[in-house]
This record gives structure tokens, C-alpha cells and sequence, in this order.
């Protein structure tokens, strides 16, 4: 909702002070929006407190590695299908 209420005042805005700077305004109001409703969320405690930290540590490398060899292989992938050209 409050995506969809910044674009609608981004638009509205854009005729007074142009597309950029209503676009950095809009950008603005929407963080501060997002910052007031995270406020008053309850707090979420999802790990347990005998979860083991080394394992919660393992699986935290373990994602960081897999986004290495995903973005890696998506860039070679990318790099071979433009020198083929």
C-alpha cells in the first residue's frame, strides 16, 4: 500500500517540482512510511535459544557461497554467450 500511495504521490508531485526531484521526495516518503510501520511490528524471534550458533553459522557461509557460484556462474555464462558473437 504504501508502494502504490507513493507512486500515485510521486505523480501528482512530478507536475510541481519535476520528475527527478519528485521522485527523490517520493523515495523519501516511503522510507520514512516503512520506517514508522517496522516500528510498531512485534519482534520476531525465529532461532531458538538452544539452537547451536556454529550451525546457524555454517548455514549463513554456506548461503554466502552459493551466491558466489550462482552470480559467477551467471557472469561466465554471460561473458561466453558475447564473445560468441
Amino acid at each position: 500500500m504504501a508502494m502504490v500511495g507513493g507512486v500515485q504521490v510521486g505523480r501528482r508531485l512530478s507536475s510541481r517540482f519535476g520528475i527527478w526531484n519528485a521522485s527523490l521526495l517520493t523515495g523519501g516518503l516511503f522510507v520514512i512510511i516503512i520506517s514508522i510501520v517496522s516500528h510498531f511490528l512485534p519482534e520476531v524471534d525465529e532461532i531458538p535459544a538452544a539452537f547451536p550458533a556454529t550451525l546457524l553459522w555454517r548455514f549463513r557461509i554456506a548461503t554466502v557461497e552459493i551466491q558466489v557460484v550462482t552470480w559467477r556462474r551467471l557472469g561466465f555464462c554471460s561473458a561466453g554467450s558475447q564473445s560468441a558473437r
